[in-house]
């Protein structure tokens, strides 16, 4: 086990290794939720996505390596204390049990669906794969703002991301609490993948467009 602290965003950065079966078994409920935090992509399914998702499966047949896949989990403040003072030579099965012990819906896939689909696949007809030994980054953290800005920054570079989807994820809060106080309209989220068809349904970054464009006009004002 490798710790270190990430003293910009306030997480701790853990590497280890697990076998692929474990893994599945903690991420399952993130992964069918498309990655468990708002905004993250689910797997990609255009034709070249899926092309390097059949090399991947290949390669893992042949023994490859892959890149370590990035975890989030938000723990209480105790146990994020106590994971700070670790011993990273004798606490690496306290660690897991502790991360093992926490709420499956804490647990979020960072950066990593596309190999975990690759995985789970081959891990059903393979249990040689299921058993293979794989690279675990966790970021854990108090709570989910610091593991979306990790989100952000890994997905730099990758499969770029429109401005839609960054301010539904960057103004995530307020969108949710426009959708419970203001009963009249309907927000529709990137991942609703569904257009305007009738009045009273916005876009939520249109809506949040708005917004600040209204705010700042009244703080010109004062």
């Amino acid at each position: 086990m490798n710790l270190l602290q990430d003293q910009n965003v306030d997480c701790y950065s853990v590497l280890l290794n697990m076998n692929v079966s474990d893994y599945l078994g903690i991420v399952n409920q993130a992964y069918e939720k498309s990655g468990g935090l708002e905004g993250q992509r689910e797997p990609l399914k255009t034709s070249t996505a899926i092309r390097i998702c059949r090399r991947m499966v290949e390669d893992l047949k042949k023994g490859a390596i892959l890149p370590p896949i990035v975890l989030g989990v938000v723990v209480p403040d105790e146990l994020f204390i106590n994971i700070g003072k670790m011993d990273e030579e004798k606490n690496e099965s306290d660690f897991k049990s502790s991360i093992n012990s926490q709420p499956k819906e804490n647990i979020f896939i960072i950066d990593g669906m596309q190999r975990t689909t690759a995985m789970s696949e081959i891990s059903k007809t393979d249990n040689d794969i299921a058993q293979r030994t794989i690279r675990i980054e966790y970021w854990i953290a108090k709570n989910t703002n610091s593991l979306i800005y990790r989100m952000l920054v890994l997905n730099t570079g990758q499969v770029p991301w429109n401005l839609r989807r960054q301010i539904e994820v960057v103004f995530r809060s307020m969108i949710r609490e426009i959708k419970e106080k203001v009963k009249s309209i309907e927000v529709l989220a990137i991942r609703d993948q569904s257009r305007r068809s009738c009045a009273g349904q916005f876009q939520a970054d249109q809506i949040i467009e708005l917004f600040l464009v209204r705010s700042y006009a009244v703080e010109a004002k004062t």
